[in-house]
């Protein structure tokens, strides 16, 4: 990823907005106005943004239009977007690549922050012990089913099927533990480390907060930039050389 130097950024993921949850989304709606005067050079999505979306050429879901036109501001503010597809959300589409101007990656990203090199990813492909998730992940980012989804579902059912395969995926996910197995975490801290990463900014597990991790090659600060289900929405804040875990009150 190449751009301008960051000083000044915010990350925030898992929000999860619907129609569903209007005092989510009117919360959301009011960070995004505060990001938009708070001196932010750029803002990294980090995925899950919404419960479900998937990014039509033509049209778009008007469920979730006023927080797409909260992004929209952030954009023409000049501050950068970038996204960091999640599994809710795992093609933003033409909207925001050309519409919005943002930086979609379908990948994670090894970016220099102030003095830190910092992997930054919605954190959903960490575990790779969970053979049955990863293999749903790798079928819905597929080539075949995006063609499905662009050609022959039709918008409106498109939001009702995504809207139950999320009410699913947190049933299931609810019910499972969330830490990753020691031996799949200590490999993935080991090769980011390895790779020169001081910092990994993550979401996808709710948990939001910071632990640090001790290596023989060294310190690993991991970030996990939490979720916006509960009382409060939760994001990260790097300023002045630092990166802070904050909320925002509903």
């Amino acid at each position: 990823m190449k751009s301008k130097e960051i000083t000044h950024a915010i990350f925030v993921g898992d929000v999860h907005l619907s129609d569903r949850h209007p005092q989510r989304e009117a919360a959301f709606c009011k960070f995004m106005d505060w990001v938009c005067d708070s001196g932010a050079d750029h803002v990294f999505l980090m995925g899950d943004i919404f419960e479900f979306w998937y990014g039509y050429r033509y049209v778009m879901f008007s469920q979730v239009l006023k927080p797409v036109s909260k992004i929209a501001l952030i954009t023409d503010s000049g501050i950068s977007v970038t996204y960091l597809v999640g599994n809710h959300d795992f093609k933003p589409g033409y909207v925001f690549t050309d519409i919005l101007n943002v930086n979609v990656c379908t990948e994670p990203l090894r970016i220099n922050i102030g003095n830190e090199c910092v992997y930054v990813s919605h954190g959903d492909e960490i575990n790779t012990a969970d053979r049955s998730y990863m293999l749903t992940r790798a079928i819905f980012r597929s080539k075949w089913a995006q063609f499905l989804f662009q050609h022959f579902i039709p918008v409106s059912l498109a939001w009702h099927i995504g809207r139950a395969l999320s009410d699913t995926s947190r049933k299931y996910t609810g019910k499972r533990q969330k830490r990753v197995p020691s031996e799949v975490f200590k490999s993935f801290c080991n090769r980011e480390r390895s790779a020169g990463v001081t910092v990994v900014i993550h979401g996808h597990n709710h948990d939001p907060g910071e632990r640090v991790v001790q290596l023989e090659s060294g310190t690993l600060r991991l970030i996990d930039t939490g979720d916006w289900l509960g009382e409060c929405g939760h994001y990260v804040e790097y300023k002045n050389g630092n990166f802070e875990c904050k909320s925002w009150p509903f």
